[in-house]
């Protein structure tokens, strides 16, 4: 019986000293995304790992919306909805990485509705489209700190915007033409004549590149219908023209909504992969060469936050 007890006791000092698995660090900004997802009747800013799993709720909206993420430390997203408001929510991280809103999305001015918008890489301005009622809309830029909304230039429509250049000095918009096609403007300031940089033969969607301040990542079509996503860099210095650092970020012929990660070196995208034109987003790492499905449904619209850290 000794014996017993005492082999008891030499299991339970071993289990008691073992060694315990190290505890599953938080997830960062670099390891996180936010997506606009339909739920039932509503429509949900959700925060996941990019995988898709631990999921979770920050934002819910009885209408679709449009939402840009503001550098992470600053723990603010810019939201746009079918009201014709731009809102500001705000967010804690909790000690496990989980986001929570620290209450109701907050109105600032009046913006067309449900359109694109986008932080600048401070996190300081907001550009955005101006307003709802017809006519011709405005390229507009919202300063959180002086909370005063100026207008940089006139437009038919602003299909999409993003600040460009060191600093975010310049604004650059996709403005559709009169022949079916869509332009890209940039305007250095406020009131300042528009510059155009380049055409293509539809509507197109683009992000700003967060490596490089000059570049974005965006859509074009070629004469055969294709439509790409390429790396572009507006002109510096000397040059007249800018020009695509690389042609097809995807190596696909079909690829939409391009938005790249705090350092560049992931693409999230939307393509159609299947005979039937079935739609799924996926996350490209550059620095591997593969894609991965991140969702098969085209209802969502999916970023990665500005920032590493």
């Amino acid at each position: 019986m000794r014996h017993v007890v005492l082999v008891l006791l030499g299991l339970l000092s071993t289990a008691s000293f073992a060694a315990k698995p190290p505890p599953t660090p938080p997830p960062t900004p670099s390891s996180q995304v936010a997506y606009r997802t339909l739920s039932g009747k509503s429509v949900k800013l959700v925060v996941a790992d990019q995988s898709g799993a631990n999921a979770s709720t920050l934002y819910t909206s009885p209408t679709s919306f449009n939402f840009d993420l503001a550098p992470r430390s600053q723990q603010q997203v810019a939201i746009n909805a079918r009201d014709g408001m731009l809102r500001l929510l705000s967010y804690s991280v909790g000690s496990s990485g989980a986001l929570t809103a620290d209450g109701p999305a907050v109105p600032l001015v009046q913006a067309t509705s449900g359109t694109n918008l986008a932080f600048s890489g401070d996190g300081r301005r907001i550009a955005y489209s101006c307003c709802d009622g017809g006519g011709q809309q405005k390229v507009m830029v919202y300063d959180l700190d002086t909370q005063i909304a100026t207008k940089w230039a006139d437009a038919n429509f602003v299909w999409d915007v993003a600040f460009l250049r060191e600093g975010g000095t310049s604004v650059v918009y996709g403005d559709p033409n009169n022949s079916g096609g869509q332009d890209l403007f940039e305007v250095t300031a406020p009131g300042d004549t528009p510059k155009l940089l380049f055409h293509d033969r539809t509507n197109f969607y683009f992000s700003a590149s967060n490596a490089n301040p000059n570049a974005i990542a965006t859509e074009y079509h070629d004469a055969a219908g294709n439509a790409y996503v390429g790396l572009w860099q507006a002109p510096v210095g000397d040059q007249t023209e800018g020009h695509f650092l690389v042609p097809n970020l995807t190596n696909r012929s079909i690829a939409f909504f391009p938005e790249l990660n705090c350092d560049d070196t992931k693409l999230a995208y939307m393509s159609s992969t299947t005979p039937a034109g079935g739609q799924i987003f996926f996350i490209k790492d550059f620095t591997t060469n593969q894609d991965s499905v991140f969702a098969k449904q085209s209802n969502i619209l999916l970023q990665f936050w500005p920032t590493c850290s």
